[in-house]
């Protein structure tokens, strides 16, 4: 199993997905002219928000945090996890916690903003403590891919520089 997320095909898969969707967020919100909740977690800032959304505003948000915010999650989780594997040689097995935990996390948060969107404020201090644990487990989960990735370029580089 390790392997097979190490895979670098399925590793450029992964980041081409993430890259698409990642693209597919910042389209949608400029056409439609709103910023995504993701990125915001203050309570008070996040009602303010909510409440200079136009309905179909609302109902395009909803949407794509139903259906684009779904794959998000999965995408770049398995991209950092496959990085992980790929080079820490998946000898540290704790190194794939955070990626691993993202995933539901930032399912639930999704839910929680689709609720919010639809006049459910009385969740707004969870979407508070769920946008932070994303971002505390996306960073994470980016940086151990990223230093694995960092190190085994300057490996290379250094193998190269030696011959």
């Amino acid at each position: 199993m390790i392997a097979k997320i190490a895979d670098a095909r399925l590793l450029w898969l992964w980041f081409a997905i993430t890259c698409a969707l990642s693209v597919g967020f910042a389209v949608i919100s400029q056409v439609y002219g709103f910023r995504l909740l993701d990125g915001m977690a203050d309570p008070g800032k996040v009602l303010a928000y909510v409440g200079t959304l136009t309905n179909e505003q609302k109902f395009v948000h909803t949407l794509t945090t139903a259906t684009l915010d779904v794959l998000y999650p999965v995408t770049y989780a398995a991209l950092f996890a496959g990085l992980t594997a790929r080079y820490y040689n998946a000898g540290l097995p704790y190194l794939f916690i955070p990626a691993a935990l993202v995933v539901p996390v930032d399912l639930i948060e999704g839910v929680i903003q689709i609720i919010i969107l639809n006049g459910g404020i009385g969740l707004i201090g969870w979407k508070f403590w769920f946008t932070l644990f994303k971002f505390i487990l996306f960073f994470i989960a980016f940086t151990i891919a990223i230093v694995g990735l960092g190190q085994a370029i300057f490996t290379s580089v250094l193998a190269r520089i030696r011959k």
